[in-house]
């Protein structure tokens, strides 16, 4: 009676049959990944599926450390490996030494091969951001003339800043020639429209194909190349593109746009209003006081005199009440002034204007992180930047020498 072969041979025997199939010793295979974990060892196990089957796979550390996007659950993608039998399991599974997305992951891949060209080119550079002017008199809004965007940022600006003039530029906002409409808006803006303050590009939200033309090269770099601050109000408050990237300013909504546009007159406006109650306050005071003295000096018994002596004080008053005006207005001036140098003050120093021009303060709980020795890595601190707070963990800390 011939022997029988253990279940580690036999697995065996089916590996070796399939690791000398010269059509399975290298496949590429498309599927969907489910099942996705990544073990402590630094490798990833996973599902790949599609409507009929599924298979495992395993790509281990030494091949998955050149992997340059992110594997998650539902991704289509594209393996490179060999298929074989893991023996002590015997599962048939594909050893993985190459992944790509497929699909649309082939073209966000794209995208972010397009991302890091031109962050290395410095269109993406915070030094080359130009400042929003505060107070705005003409913004030129890109946007398409029929959607919501346009209708919100009107609103918004008619509102908060009426006196300031919206030039609506129309464009297609999304389709085979948005791209080369919306490029042509912006030189068009900065050629014939040079006196405009800001540029508003604006869209409202959709899919990421709805939004793929401000994905652009062409567009990228006209916002880039604009002599004129761009603020970008693209999609909704988690949808960003490459052209928030080169945009001096973006904003998380058309609305927040307009916003960001007005904002800064709605301060000064409620600036000059306190500095006007406190003038009128001044005034008024200074008035009374006056008032009261020359109640006490027509009450005096010099005031009682015969007419010369009224006469003579009468045009002593006249030239106190012209006195008492021309004080009055010097120091109405002087305080103006003083408020003014103190508000401008005030406007440097404060932190959000810091936050305005790219910077962030780090926070741990309440307390502002001043020290690489106030955090530990893995510490979850916040980031507050000009628009909202970022949540982030502490990989490592190094200290800077001195």
């Amino acid at each position: 009676m011939q022997n029988s072969m253990t279940v580690y041979e036999l697995n065996r025997y089916a590996s070796r049959l399939l690791q000398n199939d010269i059509l399975l010793s290298m496949v590429d295979v498309s599927g969907e990944i489910s099942n996705l974990k990544r073990h402590s060892s630094g490798h990833i196990y996973f599902t790949l599926k599609d409507s009929k089957a599924r298979v495992s796979c395993s790509f281990f550390k030494q091949y998955n450390s050149r992997l340059d996007f992110e594997l998650k659950e539902g991704l289509q993608i594209t393996v490179s490996g060999t298929v074989s039998v893991y023996e002590r399991d015997g599962q048939f599974q594909i050893y993985v030494y190459k992944i790509k997305p497929a699909g649309d992951g082939e073209v966000l891949e794209a995208l972010e091969r397009l991302k890091a060209r031109l962050n290395e080119e410095g269109l993406f550079d915070s030094a080359h951001k130009k400042p929003i002017k505060k107070f705005p008199r003409k913004v030129a809004v890109i946007t398409s003339p029929t959607g919501a965007a346009i209708r919100d940022i009107i609103n918004v600006t008619s509102r908060r800043s009426p006196q300031c003039e919206i030039r609506v530029i129309p464009v297609q906002v999304q389709g085979d020639a948005a791209p080369m409409q919306i490029s042509k808006a912006i030189a068009f803006v900065n050629s014939i429209f040079s006196d405009t303050d800001t540029i508003i590009l604006a869209r409202g939200g959709g899919s990421i194909e709805d939004l793929w033309a401000f994905n652009s090269e062409d567009v990228v770099r006209a916002v880039y190349n604009s002599n004129i601050p761009v603020i970008t109000g693209v999609g909704h408050e988690t949808d960003f593109t490459l052209c928030d990237f080169a945009a001096d300013l973006r904003a998380p909504t058309p609305s927040a746009a307009a916003e960001l546009v007005c904002a800064e007159r709605d301060a000064a406006l409620s600036k000059i209003s306190d500095i006007m109650k406190n003038c009128e306050a001044y005034v008024s005071t200074a008035i009374k006081e006056r008032s009261r003295r020359i109640t006490y000096t027509m009450s005096s018994a010099a005031m009682k005199s015969p007419y010369y002596n009224i006469d003579k004080t009468a045009q002593t008053l006249d030239n106190l009440m012209s006195s008492i005006h021309t004080r009055v207005q010097r120091r109405l001036d002087s305080a103006s002034a003083r408020v003014a140098v103190v508000g401008g003050q005030i406007d440097m120093l404060s932190p959000l204007k810091i936050l305005s021009r790219g910077y962030a303060i780090p926070f741990k709980g309440k307390a502002a992180v001043k020290s690489v020795h106030d955090v530990e890595k893995g510490d979850i601190i916040s980031l507050k930047v000009t628009d909202g707070d970022i949540s982030c963990t502490v990989n490592n800390t190094e200290q800077r020498n001195k």
